[in-house]
């Protein structure tokens, strides 16, 4: 039997009767990082993943560019991919930890949507 707390909506729900509850359930517990950026890399937005795999205290992140986060010899391409990455989505680039180490992640893009601020 389907647990009514549970942050997944059946599959038969449509998308729309996801509650913003639901909503932020799963951007609370995703493994994944979503960022909202601003057309210049402001970050607007970063789920609790960022932290977790990041290791940056929420804060830290908090109007920074997502640039700030990307490792020093990744920083000119990521800047291009950036400038691609509605065209080609799914680009993989370091980022850099508090520590100095680093993290492997994928740059994404889903933007360009009129509910999506930031565009």
């Amino acid at each position: 039997m389907p647990d009514s707390n549970h942050p997944r909506a059946s599959a038969s729900d449509p998308p729309a009767a996801l509650s913003v509850e639901r909503m932020q359930a799963l951007l609370d517990y995703s493994r994944d990082i979503l960022s909202l950026l601003d057309g210049d890399g402001k970050l607007l937005y970063n789920s609790p993943a960022a932290q977790r795999i990041h290791g940056f205290a929420r804060e830290e992140f908090d109007g920074r560019s997502t640039f700030d986060f990307i490792h020093p010899d990744d920083a000119p391409p990521v800047g291009e991919v950036f400038r691609r990455c509605l065209a080609q989505p799914g680009v993989p680039v370091r980022a850099v930890t508090p520590r100095g180490g680093r993290r492997s992640v994928r740059a994404v893009s889903r933007a360009r949507r009129p509910a999506v601020p930031g565009r």
